[in-house]
């Protein structure tokens, strides 16, 4: 019988040893390049983040965690939660389709109640996963970067500023979100195999960007990771939701009424006159 994947919620300051060892085994797992203690000196310590974890039995196979804060923004001008996004990892046990997304809303659910989905919400985080990226997109239904064209300046202001809030003053986040020094490397990891499963998009315009921008750098058809990251950006408001809704169902209709008149006309020509 298939164990059932158990979803819990803690502080960073609340997890046990065994908690934080088994999160910080599977951060070197992914990524080696990074210190085992990472995840307590760069997270815990410093914000006491709140942690979504996903339990298989008495194993991690999931975590998440986010900080709030409060703030103005390009999307709202009144103090709106920003939620950042600290860390992110999911093993391979972790098999259950929209684990990530149900952990998500757990998480709203828990900070801003069962109808958190009526409140303007910001969200940021940096990944060095172009599948990251394209998902916060299908999700939000647009993000920051646009890999398409050049990011405001005031989304990118935004972004310097949060971040140097969260990690410190010491990064340098460029025009097109990148950012860099946020994390202490010893060297780059070799992402080669997770690269099919875990990081290559099938709009392999997403994963261009990545190299292009040399978060992820490909060297004797290998492909690595390192201090590098993008800033990833979005905002969520009701409006927001409603507008694209109407914009789909309005998108959809025209787009049968018109598949439908095609019909009607090809129906009308000879066959021998085609």
């Amino acid at each position: 019988m298939t164990k059932k994947i158990n979803i819990s919620l803690k502080w960073g300051y609340d997890l046990n040893a065994r908690e934080i060892e088994q999160m910080s085994n599977i951060i070197h797992y992914y990524d080696p390049g990074l210190p085992l203690d990472h995840l307590y000196k760069t997270h815990i310590l410093k914000h006491n983040p709140l942690f979504v974890i996903a339990f298989l039995g008495n194993k991690i196979v999931s975590f998440q965690s986010h900080t709030i804060y409060y703030s103005s923004s390009p999307f709202f001008k009144k103090p709106t939660p920003i939620i950042l996004g600290g860390t992110a990892y999911q093993t391979k046990e972790a098999s259950q389709k929209g684990l990530a997304n149900q952990m998500g809303n757990i998480f709203l659910s828990y900070c801003f109640g069962s109808f958190w989905f009526l409140k303007n919400l910001v969200f940021i985080a940096d990944t060095v996963n172009p599948k990251s990226l394209r998902g916060i997109e299908a999700i939000f239904k647009g993000a920051y970067p646009n890999i398409h064209e050049n990011t405001p300046d005031n989304i990118a202001d935004f972004a310097n500023k949060m971040m140097k809030r969260f990690y410190g003053n010491q990064i340098e986040i460029s025009n097109n979100l990148v950012m860099d020094n946020a994390h202490e490397y010893f060297e780059k990891t070799d992402i080669t195999q997770f690269w099919d499963s875990m990081y290559a998009t099938k709009e392999k315009k997403y994963q261009s960007f990545y190299l292009n921008e040399g978060v992820i750098t490909k060297e004797n058809n290998r492909y690595f990771i390192g201090s590098k990251s993008i800033v990833t950006i979005t905002y969520y408001s009701p409006k927001k939701m409603l507008k694209h809704f109407f914009n789909e169902t309005f998108n959809l209709k025209v787009n049968k009424a018109l598949n439908s008149q095609k019909a009607v006309w090809h129906e009308r020509i000879p066959a021998n006159s085609i």
